[in-house]
């Protein structure tokens, strides 16, 4: 109970401050994905916790996380310079959307929030040394929901 009032409490502050001060629709959702840090992941899983962003901020996505690496516009890079705030991060062991088993979102700054198993709770890692360093499940692409 006092961990789904904090969620809402959470998305509540989002919603208002995102009123208030949104610079971007992906800067938005990224500031509403940051909301949740520390939310234990029995809340969320991975892709229910970025369909629960989107949603936060009106915008509705599938629910699992191979259906929202099919949805929208695949950015198949890992030069971060070309990712934007918002963007889904998909990882996956082997490419292709039908094998994506874990997906976050993209901060704009170098980081993806996601629902992380190993720790569990909600969480941002830094996603250059995600890629560098060979962490598990390996990053596969981005997905842009939102329109350029």
């Amino acid at each position: 109970m006092r961990d789904r009032l904090w969620i809402l409490l959470l998305a509540f502050a989002a919603v208002v401050f995102l009123q208030v001060a949104p610079k971007s629709r992906g800067a938005s959702i990224a500031m509403t994905a940051a909301a949740y840090d520390g939310v234990s992941r029995e809340m969320y899983d991975c892709s229910a916790y970025v369909q629960k962003v989107y949603a936060d901020c009106g915008i509705e996505i599938p629910r699992t996380s191979y259906d929202q690496a099919a949805s929208g516009n695949k950015i198949f890079s890992a030069d971060l310079s070309e990712l934007r705030a918002g963007d889904i991060i998909c990882f996956g062991s082997e490419p292709g959307a039908e094998n994506i088993t874990h997906v976050g979102i993209y901060d704009g700054d170098g980081r993806v929030w996601h629902s992380s198993s190993s720790e569990g709770r909600i969480k941002a890692d830094d996603l250059e040394e995600w890629i560098g360093n060979g962490y598990e499940p390996p990053y596969r692409f981005a997905v842009r929901i939102l329109p350029e």
